[in-house]
Order: C-alpha cells, then structure tokens, then sequence
C-alpha cells in the first residue's frame, strides 16, 4: 500500500493544506511509464490509468449500474468479451481476479457514457495490445 499511498492521509478527503494529492505519494506512471506513453488511441488520451484500472467496482454499501462505491484494486483487465466480473459459487457470489471488460470499458462505452458505444467483441479488439506501441 505505501508504494502508492501516505498511510497518515486520507484517499477520500482532499485538501490542499494538509492533504494534497489525496495522500498518493506515487503515480502509476512512475513505474509504468511504458503503459502510460502507449495508448494506441488518441481519444483515451485525456484519461488517467485509474478511468480504466481502478474503476468503482467495489461494493461498500451501495451500487448504481454498471459503478460500485469504492474503486477497486484489481488492476489487471481480462480483454475477453465473456468474462464475468462476478461468479457464483455453492450460492454465493465472488469477484473475478481481474477487471471485465464491462467494469473497465462499459462505464463509457455504453448508451448511458460519454465515449462512443460499443460492443463486447469490439473492446475486446481494442484492449488486446492496447498499450503497445503504435510505430
């Protein structure tokens, strides 16, 4: 957690005085400089990697749609289009290791978001290679 976080501030509460940066002492694009500079559209230039790697999945005590409360940690995103975010087991329900393509594309690319809509198999097209570059 501290390679990313101050554990002595708080990631809700923002304040420039006693808490700028929301208590974040290190960017994703510190150590995944790569990734950030490879971004094979122009149009998810203006996103930070947390739009699609730590999307609000997780549940506290509140769901709206396609968005939990609580951004998750799971940073890995499974680019196939039948992958389920959540599975049940013996009655109960679980989280996928990864992040579907519904919770990390879908919160945008559906008829309710700002970005163009689009299919399951076309985001799986665009999240395969995604951060490779594109000379």
């Amino acid at each position: 957690c501290i390679d990313c976080h101050d554990p002595h501030a708080s990631v809700r509460y923002a304040d420039d005085d006693w808490n700028p940066g929301q208590g974040l002492v290190s960017a994703c694009a510190s150590c995944h400089f790569n990734e950030a500079a490879n971004r094979n559209t122009v149009a998810m230039a203006n996103l930070d990697c947390v739009d699609c790697h730590m999307p609000k999945v997780t549940r506290s005590a509140l769901s709206v749609g396609l968005e939990g409360d609580v951004a998750t940690h799971l940073f890995g995103i499974n680019p196939d289009p039948t992958a389920p975010q959540f599975y049940e087991e013996e009655g109960q329900q679980f989280m996928s290791p990864y992040l579907s393509i519904e919770y990390a594309c879908l919160r945008c690319h559906s008829p309710a978001g700002p970005g163009t809509v689009k299919t399951n198999q076309q985001l799986h097209d665009l999240a395969e290679g995604f951060h490779e570059p594109t000379n």
